[in-house]
């Protein structure tokens, strides 16, 4: 089984809502002031965007615990086009609104129809006004405001240039060696460095040579420790997305691999597929794709597209902030694995993008296909961080012609 999942933690006075972290200033600025602070904070940085009724009664406790007689600024604006109001990721305004009696009028209208006032930038009123409802006013106004973030994700490396199973993150995981530092590689003895000692034996790991040549193997001693932690070489959030993998499944355990029926998660929704003849012990190509506006997705299995629908999550978004998980079932976020649904064969060539491939891409003939580099995961540069009995080694199958 093939799942992901978001996990991560905030920075001090944030706090945690599904996968973004949200603070409330109170620090006067004019809505572009605010925009422009909210983006220096690091990882995804942004005025806060109540897209659905759930942020936004969060958002709502949120500036309200800070400061209940003074309005707060958030994401949402029409300052390109009156009336057409657009979140600070560009994507329009849909369904959902919060809007108080009357709003948005800017400043109304005067006699001849016109606009009286120039009010483009959205703000919470206070708590006393309307409930904390939304409102438009000027952006030039002086307003608390309340930023979003991306959380903060754990770097596998430590300072002390330490490596292995022995040596431990911050998070408590395994540490590797940083392929772009001058000591790419993990020697047996648990240090990071770049001699033969640590690069040429046979327990080394030299994290800058594999590349995109390298395959993970998961043991048949199947555990809930075997899996493999991989982080976004560029996180961005996602309206869309491709997945594509190489695989080949151990034959001793085709009745059984949660992988026969495929599953990736999307906002905590499936998709499945009919079984499908990958426990033959031959590498196979994997791709599945989705498309937010209209819940699109299509499967690929070695360049033949297998399966296809729509209404899968439509509507939703995959946030930035996350960690992906290689090789567990998961059953909640991070966790609730299963040691019999662990994967058991080798995988490589994980490649994530932000937008649907077409169908010419996805029809590449399986043996060209190493050379993929994704735009949000590139399996070439990606960190990987591998925990339990996996092993990592070349993948001879990009070498076939």
């Amino acid at each position: 089984m093939l799942g992901f999942t978001f996990s991560g933690t905030c920075p001090s006075g944030y706090q945690l809502k599904n996968t973004k972290c949200y603070r409330a200033f109170s620090i006067r600025k004019s809505w572009l002031q605010a925009d422009v602070y909210c983006r220096s904070l690091g990882l995804g940085g942004n005025l806060a965007m109540p897209k659905d009724a759930n942020i936004n009664d969060f958002l709502i406790q949120l500036k309200n615990a800070k400061n209940t007689a003074w309005e707060f600024w958030f994401g949402l604006n029409d300052r390109a086009s009156e009336g057409q109001w657009k979140w600070n990721d560009g994507t329009s305004l849909g369904s959902y609104n919060y809007w108080g009696p009357g709003e948005p009028n800017s400043g109304g209208k005067d006699w001849w129809g016109r606009y009286k006032g120039n009010e483009d930038c959205a703000e919470y009123f206070r708590k006393s006004w309307s409930g904390s409802k939304w409102n438009d006013a000027n952006c030039n106004l002086q307003r608390y405001f309340i930023c979003e973030r991306a959380p903060n994700v754990f770097q596998p490396f430590r300072r002390d240039y330490r490596c292995g199973q022995r040596y431990l993150t911050e998070d408590g995981y395994p540490a590797a060696c940083n392929p772009d530092d001058h000591v790419p590689c993990c020697s047996p003895h648990g240090w990071c460095g770049r001699t033969k000692a640590h690069c040429n034996c046979r327990d080394c790991v030299h994290y800058r040579n594999l590349g995109d040549l390298q395959k993970m193997t998961f043991p048949t001693s199947r555990s809930t420790s075997n899996y493999v932690k991989l982080w976004p070489t560029w996180p961005r959030d996602m309206s869309s997305f491709t997945l594509c993998l190489h695989m080949r499944g151990h034959t001793s355990f085709k009745t059984s691999m949660g992988l026969v029926s495929y599953a990736i998660w999307v906002d905590d929704k499936r998709v499945y597929t009919s079984p499908l003849p990958v426990w033959d012990g031959a590498w196979h190509v994997l791709c599945i794709t989705w498309r937010s506006s209209s819940g699109a997705w299509q499967f690929y299995f070695d360049g033949v597209r297998r399966n296809s629908g729509w209404g899968l999550s439509r509507g939703g978004r995959v946030n930035t902030g996350g960690t992906w998980i290689l090789g567990q079932d998961q059953d909640r976020v991070g966790g609730g694995f299963d040691a019999s649904q662990a994967f058991v064969g080798d995988l490589s060539q994980v490649n994530l993008w932000n937008r649907v491939l077409s169908s010419a891409e996805l029809r590449k003939r399986p043996t060209l296909s190493c050379d993929r580099h994704g735009n949000v995961i590139d399996w070439a540069a990606a960190l990987i961080d591998i925990r339990g009995r996996i092993t990592r080694s070349a993948h001879s199958y990009c070498n076939r012609k």
